[in-house]
């Protein structure tokens, strides 16, 4: 019984520590504008570096290739997406009217990930603007977009509203899981030595 409850407890620790971060591009209108959100980290390591260069001069979208760059990206080429959107709408290349991340750039479409250079795992963090427009004028289209490999993914969200931002859920740090697991298996020995008697 205890042997079963420490691999127990060893597999919840494991499976905290494997977790990945998914980025998730957040795409709406509101009051006669459209913004655009991108937040999170990014593993490439389940894709296949190709190169390095320059991709897009400037953040930008292009639904009919599913194209989103959140800026000028100098940097390496990964491709071999498991899964990935081949357009999220009809229209050409439009160009945000302000745009602000921080810093490092990336740049998405139907089969390439352009990752800015030095990037080592920190979180993304941008935000854009069109001015005057909807998600109709800019050719896109409502729904959920996703880009899949083996070490993580990317979710494209389009929506007519603002998202809504979803309710923390409290995740368990490993001390406490491990924590949790010596308790369990104290437990276990306490009730074995309580049999015996």
């Amino acid at each position: 019984m205890l042997y079963r409850l420490l691999i127990t407890a060893t597999m919840l620790l494991v499976m905290a520590a494997t977790s990945h971060a998914v980025m998730i591009i957040n795409i709406y209108e509101d009051g006669g504008k459209v913004y655009a959100t991108a937040s999170g980290a990014l593993d490439p390591s389940g894709l296949r570096r190709t190169g390095s260069g320059g991709a897009s001069a400037d953040a930008a979208i292009s639904p009919d290739t599913a194209s989103f760059s959140t800026g000028e990206t100098a940097g390496d080429y990964y491709t071999d997406f498991t899964a990935s959107p081949y357009s999220f709408g009809a229209n050409i290349r439009t160009s945000f009217d302000k745009a602000s991340t921080n810093d490092f750039e990336f740049t998405l479409n139907r089969t390439y990930l352009t990752i800015g250079s030095g990037y080592a795992g920190e979180v993304f963090d941008f935000s854009g603007r069109f001015n005057g427009a909807s998600l109709a004028s800019l050719g896109m289209d409502v729904g959920t977009y996703n880009w899949e490999w083996s070490s993580d993914s990317i979710q494209m969200n389009i929506t007519l509203t603002p998202p809504v931002e979803p309710t923390p859920t409290p995740t368990p740090e490993p001390a406490t899981l491990f924590l949790l697991g010596s308790g369990l298996a104290g437990l276990a020995a306490t009730r074995k030595k309580a049999n015996k008697a």
